[in-house]
């Protein structure tokens, strides 16, 4: 229910008592700071408002207008995430909380910004498969082939997997398993891969183990 917001600081790995390795995605995990708590009386769903990463750029007059009623350094990403009731409750206006709130968690989901790739064509975009590269083939390798029908229906069908940008776009990985907490460092360890480059903003959100 609870999550945080952190950045993407690469990959790793851990051994094992027994020998084994597991590659694992470090995320770095700044205080983050209170700076709303709001409940909806419909569905009695309850939310924290969280603000984190310090901020090197001029924000807005609203933003900043925020963190100056708090006292607070100006944050560079804000992020409301659920909270179950105790954990609602047990956090006002104002408090920090760290990488420690996810020590509990076995299971955790990452989302992020996938790295953009540009225009790409249908083969790297969608794994389609080459044509034939001898035989009198020129100049169509790589081409997606045919596209449409005949008179009916007469157009391309929406959806209709071609080339494009490629990347960019967010993506959320689920069933991460939390493997190592470094709370002295605000570092967490998630065995896996993890959307975006290396010094991205991410959020992390506990999961139930029935999750998959």
């Amino acid at each position: 229910m609870s999550g945080l917001i952190g950045i993407k600081c690469g990959t790793s790995r851990l051994y094992n008592d027994d020998g084994g390795v597991d590659q694992v995605t470090v995320i770095k995990v700044f205080p983050n700071i209170v700076t709303g708590k709001y409940a909806t009386k419909k569905n009695g769903d309850k939310s924290l408002q969280l603000a984190s990463i310090p901020n090197n750029k001029q924000f807005g007059k609203r933003e900043a207008g925020v963190f100056a009623k708090l006292k607070v350094a100006e944050q560079k990403r804000i992020k409301e995430f659920m909270f179950s009731d105790a954990e609602w409750a047990q956090h006002e206006v104002g408090t920090t909380l760290n990488v420690g709130l996810m020590s509990s968690a076995s299971l955790v989901s990452v989302t992020g910004t996938s790295i953009g790739k540009g225009f790409a064509g249908c083969v790297k975009r969608w794994n389609f498969g080459m044509q034939r590269a001898t035989h009198g083939n020129s100049l169509s390798h790589r081409a997606p082939g045919s596209i449409g029908q005949c008179q009916d229906p007469g157009r391309v069908i929406k959806g209709k997997k071609m080339a494009g940008r490629l990347g960019g776009v967010q993506r959320t990985i689920r069933g991460l398993a939390v493997m190592k907490i470094d709370e002295e460092l605000g570092l967490i360890m998630v065995k896996g891969s993890v959307p975006g480059y290396e010094g991205s903003v991410v959020f992390i959100k506990k999961q139930k183990e029935s999750v998959q």
